[in-house]
Formats: structure tokens, C-alpha cells, sequence
């Protein structure tokens, strides 16, 4: 751990860039309402916006403790959030959880707009303007956490360390 002190939730700013020590990323973006950092998760070979939760918020989800705030802010057309708004992959129409019962978790999907489709296919991807907003923070400010997977990557690729490649030496 780091010997620097926490910086409270109440001091955390919406939509700032802090440093900090958590489970699965050590850079992210506050998130006021949610109060949660918004940073880039790797599990089983892909990555993608995920929030943690200030430690401030307690057991067992408070997972972050920042301790450094950046300067940089989220830039204001890029949402934060973990994906995109869903929609049916069928017709390609927005579509939306209703819940139909209060006291359990069961619901419907519908369709947002009049289509020909009968059956909603909820699907959505993540947030790849956010991706893209993090992992230049991460080359940026060097996270400790710089190595990531992409597509547009060769497979297993560091990014954002002063090591040179050694195709870069030769020439």
C-alpha cells in the first residue's frame, strides 16, 4: 500500500481522473452519483469499462482508495458509463427492461420504437469511447496496470513503457 492518505469521498470530483489502489485498476474517473471510479478491467483476455466502488462506501464493495487526484477531466461527450444503451439485435431497434413484478427481479424486454421484429435480442457493447478516453490516461500516466489487451494490439503488448521495441532499435 501506499503511505499517501485517502482521499475521501466527499472530495472526490465527477468525472475527474484519480490515481488510487484497488482490485482490478489503479486509474479511473469519479462517478458522483455512483460513487465509484470508472476504470479499464482485464478478465480472461479482453478489456472494458468497469466500476469500483469508493472504499468509504464500506464492505464488501468499497474496493478504492485514491490517493492521488490528476489533472485531467472526462472530456463532456464521453459518457460515463459501462456500455452503450442496449438495443435488440435483431432489428437493431433500442430496447428496454421493464420489471413487471416489484417484489423479484422478473421483467420484459421491449422495443423503444414501432418494429416488425417479435422478439426482443437485448444486446449491448461496452463504452468504446471511455475505452479508448482510459487507455490513452493509462499510456499517459503510466499506469501500473499498462498491460492490456486490445484488437488493435498484437496479443500480449505493453503499452505506455519507455522500453523500445526491438524493431524500433535496428533502424
Amino acid at each position: 500500500m501506499n503511505d499517501r492518505p485517502r482521499i475521501p469521498v466527499e472530495e472526490c470530483k465527477h468525472g475527474k481522473l484519480y490515481r488510487f489502489h484497488a482490485r482490478n485498476f489503479d486509474l479511473g474517473v469519479y462517478h458522483e452519483g455512483r460513487k465509484g471510479f470508472m476504470g479499464l478491467r482485464e478478465k480472461f483476455g479482453s478489456e472494458y469499462p468497469f466500476m469500483e466502488y469508493h472504499w468509504d462506501n464500506g464492505p464488501p464493495f468499497g474496493t478504492v482508495s485514491p490517493y492521488e487526484e490528476l489533472d485531467d477531466f472526462l472530456p463532456e461527450d464521453i459518457k460515463l458509463t459501462e456500455s452503450e444503451p442496449t438495443f435488440c439485435k435483431n432489428c437493431g431497434v433500442r430496447a428496454k427492461w421493464r420489471k413487471t413484478d416489484p417484489d423479484s427481479y422478473k421483467g420484459v424486454w421491449y422495443h423503444l420504437a414501432e418494429t416488425d421484429c417479435d422478439d426482443v435480442y437485448p444486446t449491448c457493447y461496452s463504452n468504446r469511447a471511455l475505452q479508448r478516453w482510459l487507455e490513452q490516461m493509462i499510456v499517459k500516466h503510466k499506469s501500473e496496470f499498462s498491460y492490456i489487451f486490445t484488437r488493435e494490439l498484437d496479443r500480449h503488448h505493453y503499452i505506455g513503457t519507455d522500453e523500445e521495441d526491438d524493431d524500433e532499435k535496428d533502424t
